[in-house]
């Protein structure tokens, strides 16, 4: 991710536009590190109400429909933080 928070909301945005998709998800899942570095987005953004927290939630979320996703957002303990 860059450091420009702008170029950091715009792609989170995209990334949860394409998750909205089978093939987006498809593709997307493939990247290791990707539900690690949105997991990471979403605990930095704190309990701030940002569009590039909504969006990062809204990828997770998506994601979440994948086995191998669910297992490393448990891992990531984001079912904790979102209880």
């Amino acid at each position: 991710f860059s450091d420009s928070p702008k170029i950091r909301e715009y792609l989170v945005a995209f990334i949860n536009s394409m998750a909205s998709e089978y093939l987006g998800r498809t593709y997307l899942i493939q990247k290791k590190n990707i539900v690690h570095l949105l997991v990471e987005t979403l605990y930095s953004e704190g309990n701030q109400d940002s569009y590039l927290r909504q969006n990062a939630l809204g990828a997770l979320q998506k994601f979440s429909l994948r086995r191998h996703a669910q297992s490393q957002m448990i891992e990531c303990n984001v079912i904790r933080w979102i209880v």
